[in-house]
């Protein structure tokens, strides 16, 4: 039983990034100069986790796609609030993104 949740967890995560990919890659279809800086993407929890590996996946692929660098941010408290908080507090411009598993 504990390999299903775990597998159903991996499968979450890998379709969660598949939708932050490409709702990255249509806002970059939408907008001819997109990117032009660097993509913060910030995660819940601490470097190196789950959250951050999965993170960092996804980035492979949108780096190649966007032809952009990114880069992950950490901000880690009150079980994903303060990065919330955070990713709500920067203007909605498509350079900043949230990664959850």
């Amino acid at each position: 039983m504990q390999n299903r949740f775990k597998t159903l967890g991996r499968g979450l995560a890998l379709a969660t990034a598949a939708v932050a990919t490409f709702g990255v890659s249509a806002l970059a279809d939408s907008h001819g100069d997109f990117p032009n800086k660097p993509i913060e993407v910030v995660i819940h929890s601490s470097y190196g986790g789950g959250t951050d590996t999965t993170a960092r996946m996804m980035m492979i692929r949108s780096r190649r796609n966007l032809e952009t660098d990114m880069y992950v941010v950490s901000k880690r408290g009150g079980s994903g609030a303060a990065a919330q908080e955070y990713v709500l507090s920067k203007p909605a411009d498509g350079y900043t993104i949230m990664a959850l598993t």
